[in-house]
C-alpha cells in the first residue's frame, strides 16, 4: 500500500511548505511581485510568454478557503473536495471512461507546464468534473515514474464514477490498473 502523509496547512505556514505560487493559487495569500518572470529562460523564452502562461494559471478566489488539507484517501478526516490520482495512461483512461460513462462526449484538459497543482485541485472545484494534468514541476518532487499524469476528480463525483467503472469486467479494470505497474 502507498504511503504518504497528513498535512494541514494555514497561510502562515503555507509558503514554507510548497511552492510560492501555491498560496496564490488556492486562494490563501498573494504570489511574490511579477512572480512569473521566474519562468523567462527557464520554460517560456519570453516575459510576454510568461505572463501570459501564468496568467492562465486557474485559481481560487481569496478567502474561498481557509486552508489546505493533504492526505492519503483513507486517513482523510473529512470528506475530500479533490482527491488526486495518479497512473499511467492506461489507468488514467479508466478514469475518464467511469466520467463520460453516462454522460458521452469528451473529457477535455489544458496544460502549460506551470501551476501542475492548479490543474489537480482548481479545475476540479472550479469545473465540478475530473481533470487530466500532465506533471510540471512537482514531477519531480513526488511522483514515482516518468510516466504518470495526474488526474483530480471531486470528491462529490467519486460515488457516481465508480458506477461508470461498472461498463468494466472485474478482469478488465485488473488487466488495465495493474499493467506496466509490475
Amino acid at each position: 500500500m502507498w504511503q504518504g502523509w497528513f498535512v494541514r496547512k494555514r497561510l502562515k505556514h503555507y509558503i514554507a511548505f510548497s511552492c510560492y505560487l501555491a498560496p496564490q493559487i488556492v486562494g490563501l495569500g498573494e504570489a511574490p511581485k511579477e512572480a512569473w518572470k521566474r519562468y523567462v529562460g527557464w520554460q517560456m523564452s519570453t516575459e510576454e510568454a510568461a505572463k501570459k502562461a501564468y496568467e492562465a494559471v486557474p485559481k481560487l478566489k481569496p478567502g474561498e478557503y481557509s486552508g489546505v488539507l493533504i492526505s492519503p484517501w483513507e486517513w482523510c478526516p473529512v470528506e475530500p473536495d479533490v482527491v488526486i490520482f495518479f497512473g499511467n495512461a492506461s489507468q488514467i483512461l479508466v478514469i475518464v471512461t467511469a466520467y463520460i460513462y453516462d454522460k458521452g462526449g469528451t473529457l477535455s484538459f489544458s496544460a502549460n507546464g506551470i501551476g501542475t497543482c492548479a490543474g489537480a485541485i482548481i479545475v476540479p472545484i472550479k469545473e465540478n468534473r475530473p481533470n487530466i494534468v500532465l506533471p510540471g514541476n512537482p514531477k519531480v518532487l513526488f511522483l514515482p515514474s516518468d510516466t504518470d499524469l495526474l488526474c483530480g476528480i471531486p470528491g462529490s463525483l467519486l460515488e457516481s464514477m465508480l458506477k461508470g467503472c461498472s461498463s468494466f469486467t472485474r478482469e478488465e479494470v485488473a488487466g488495465i490498473l495493474f499493467s506496466g505497474s509490475r
